[in-house]
């Protein structure tokens, strides 16, 4: 070896040793600069196999070797670095590349949860620190997004039974993206269908002449995250849908006197729906006329105004709520009615709060007074009172406080409903119309009231026998009562007015199998009165004789008509009449 090679060999020898005892990263300047120096040894040097030369450091060209000409390439390794790991000359300067390959994300698969959702599983990219995010595709339609470190994702919202196709993708920190996974299909199951039952004790406990109040329990196997209604049928036909939450409702509008087959479903979001819950039948009031109080117009009241409160006890489901709160409150109501004699019925709270009150109707009392305290039973109370209404165009009902239970805890009123119906002591009501006449016997008394201007009280007989038939009508003291006979087609046959407590008398001979029509009605703008008419029809009397020792007639005794007729013969001692006397006493009925 020459001089010159050998001192090559010291160099590089000494280059490696210094490299050994430092890190070959921890200075990049050094590494090029060692770098630089292996190379310019290298120009520096060229081996033949004929003889070797020694050249100046600083030459650039290089004898080419004969033997080593046409030998494969190979790149230059950095003498500093592991020749198992050669990494790149780096500089801190440089800019990052501008794209980055993505790794596909692999083993996508699915797994149907419910009728609503998927969830899809797949694998983690290896080098997940340079993955961002992963978008999550369902029919080509972005539906989500998982983290770098995810692997996993729910699909919700989906339509049951419905099969959908589903791909991901990743995303990288530089915003750089996968290409797609494989497509992957998966199917919603079938909806199951939840058992629904229909709300049970079905009820009404409040009626008027135009509303039926329904009342019910909710149905208890309705999962919470379930919304559901309620459908209302009326004569199977719906009427009414009310929200599942609610437990009773009013229907409204309805026909006075009517009755009305009622039952309910429930009917969940999904649109399942339970079976019927068990009919009731509940009929409107009739012969009564009804005044919501919450509903009437211009009160009149001391303090506050009357609230509204709501309830299933309550007619048409609102109470109206007075809240007195001293001695000699009240709260006043008008109502329009005609001319008669009523029985009025009041719908009340019992309260631990009611107070004492009397009750007038225009300005005159009607009940001494009403404790409303009751302690122990708070629902609706009714109370009867007979009442007599005038001609006014307008009346008015006053509930006054007069004093509070010692136990009460103040003087509020609930104030329901007052109906207003034609006296209990109108004995055959409904009869206003030859159609629902009553029908009459003959021999039997018949007392009944004329109960207001309009009302019109019909009979019917039905002849048994041809023969002559007498009828008395008997009116009341202080008004004027009209007689109207009629025959089976309803044409007119007789007219009598009867004045201040005079009766009449009608006799008529009937044939067998006829028919009479009696109407029975106060005179055009004469006063009701709050005493009753009496009626009988009679046949052609039976008369009964007597006769004393002297076979003289003492005696005779009869009934016609309302009455029982005697007839008393006072003779002389040579047997001449000298006084007749004619006794009329009224029948009982």
């Amino acid at each position: 070896m020459s001089v010159f090679a050998r001192r090559i060999a010291v160099v590089l020898v000494i280059v490696l040793l210094t490299l050994s005892s430092t890190s070959v990263f921890a200075d990049k300047s050094k590494v090029r600069q060692i770098t630089t120096i292996a190379a310019k040894s290298q120009k520096a040097i060229s081996v033949k196999e004929t003889g070797t030369q020694e050249l100046p450091l600083g030459e650039e060209r290089l004898e080419s070797n004969p033997q080593t000409e046409n030998a494969p390439e190979f790149p230059q390794q950095n003498p500093t670095q592991n020749p198992q790991e050669a990494q790149p000359d780096i500089n801190p300067q440089d800019p990052l590349p501008e794209t980055t390959t993505i790794p596909t994300p692999t083993l996508l698969h699915a797994r149907t949860i419910s009728d609503t959702e998927i969830h899809l599983e797949w694998q983690i990219v290896s080098i997940s620190e340079t993955i961002k995010l992963y978008e999550i595709f369902c029919n080509d339609q972005l539906v989500g997004t998982a983290t770098g470190d995810q692997y996993n994702f729910t699909v919700t919202g989906l339509a049951p039974a419905t099969t959908y196709i589903f791909k991901i993708r990743a995303q990288g920190q530089d915003n750089s993206l996968s290409d797609y996974s494989e497509a992957l299909s998966a199917s919603t199951l079938q909806p199951v269908a939840i058992p629904l039952s229909p709300p049970t004790q079905l009820r009404s406990d409040v009626q008027s002449d135009t509303t039926i109040n329904l009342s019910w329990k909710v149905s208890t196997d309705v999962p919470t995250t379930t919304s559901v209604t309620y459908e209302i049928y009326m004569n199977d036909v719906l009427a009414a849908s009310v929200p599942g939450n609610e437990t009773f409702y009013t229907l409204t509008g309805l026909t006075p006197g009517t009755s009305y087959s009622l039952k309910m479903r429930t009917v969940a979001e999904d649109s399942a729906v339970s079976d019927f819950s068990e009919s009731i039948i509940v009929s409107t009031l009739s012969g009564k006329v009804v005044y919501e109080f919450e509903n009437m117009p211009a009160v009149t009241n001391t303090g506050e105004a009357p609230n509204l409160l709501e309830n299933s006890q309550f007619s048409a489901g609102l109470l109206a709520n007075y809240p007195a709160d001293q001695l000699g409150d009240f709260v006043e109501f008008p109502f329009t009615a005609t001319q008669g004699i009523y029985d009025l019925e009041l719908r009340m709270e019992k309260s631990s709060e009611g107070g004492i009150i009397k009750i007038l109707i225009d300005g005159e009392p009607v009940t001494q007074t009403l404790d409303l305290y009751e302690i122990e039973e708070r629902t609706d109370s009714v109370v009867t009172l007979p009442i007599r209404l005038d001609d006014k165009a307008e009346h008015t009902i006053r509930f006054e406080v007069t004093d509070k239970n010692a136990n009460s805890a103040g003087y509020s009123l609930g104030l329901d409903a007052m109906y207003l119906s034609v006296s209990s002591l109108d004995t055959y009501e409904p009869n206003d119309a030859p159609e629902t006449a009553t029908v009459m016997n003959v021999s039997q008394l018949y007392e009944s009231y004329i109960s207001s201007s309009t009302d019109r009280d019909f009979y019917k007989l039905s002849v048994g026998q041809s023969n002559t038939y007498f009828l008395t009508l008997l009116a009341p003291n202080g008004t004027k009562y009209r007689l109207d006979l009629f025959d089976a087609n309803l044409q007119p046959l007789a007219v009598k007015q009867i004045v201040n407590g005079q009766d009449t008398d009608l006799s008529v001979y009937l044939v067998q199998n006829s028919v009479i029509y009696l109407k029975v009605s106060v005179a055009d703008g004469m006063p009701i009165s709050s005493d009753p008419y009496r009626l009988r029809w009679s046949i052609s009397p039976l008369k009964q004789y007597t006769y004393d020792d002297a076979n003289r007639l003492v005696r005779t005794e009869y009934e016609q008509g309302l009455y029982r007729y005697q007839t008393q013969y006072d003779y002389d001692r040579n047997g001449n009449l000298l006084k007749r006397t004619t006794v009329k006493t009224q029948l009982n009925p």
